[in-house]
């Protein structure tokens, strides 16, 4: 294969046709790279892009000499594995630690039921307590979010501008996270 920055290398090298060659084995050796506890975390193909994002970048810089058939092969599973490597090692790292992670109830199946009666009355007590923590002429803004009123519909109706009941609502977000921190 002649050198790179021959005309003829260039002409060889069509980006879309080395994707179009490469991307299925390169997922498929990502995908065997990755471990089961990073599934959650990262998708092969976006490694695979990042890995051509690179190779790319390199080649138009001139970096790369192929002498043989399969360099570019050899070439691109090597800017893979360190992209696999790298990226096992920024996700096993103390603080981010995915071997670590918990699965939420969602995926073990403890969050499939309707809401009870018990739920319903503990969402109207929550929701009492939070109204009763606000000043009396911003009760009526939660009131027209939670019947599905846009904030610009709701600005218009209380004469307000979006920015104040974008702040009324945030506060009550944040009441609401204050009111429910003691319990977790």
């Amino acid at each position: 294969m002649p050198p790179l920055d021959s005309p003829l290398m260039h002409a060889a090298i069509n980006d879309a046709e080395v994707v179009r060659q490469y991307s299925q084995r390169l997922i498929a050796f990502a995908r065997t790279r990755l471990p089961d506890d990073l599934a959650r975390r990262v998708d092969p193909e976006d490694v695979v892009q990042s890995a051509y994002r690179s190779f790319f970048r390199r080649l138009n810089q001139g970096e790369f000499e192929f002498e043989g058939e399969h360099d570019l092969w050899q070439l691109l599973a090597t800017i893979t594995y360190c992209k696999t490597q790298n990226l096992v090692k920024h996700h096993h790292r103390q603080k981010r630690d995915a071997r670590r992670d918990e699965p939420t109830p969602i995926s073990n199946g403890l969050v499939d039921r309707e809401p009870g009666p018990e739920d319903v009355a503990m969402f109207y007590e929550s929701l009492g307590k939070l109204l009763s923590e606000l000043p009396d002429h911003y009760r009526e803004f939660v009131l027209l979010r939670l019947e599905g009123y846009s904030i610009e519909e709701i600005a218009q109706r209380v004469q307000r501008s979006q920015r104040t009941v974008l702040r009324v609502l945030a506060r009550l977000r944040k009441l609401g996270e204050a009111q429910l921190e003691p319990e977790v």
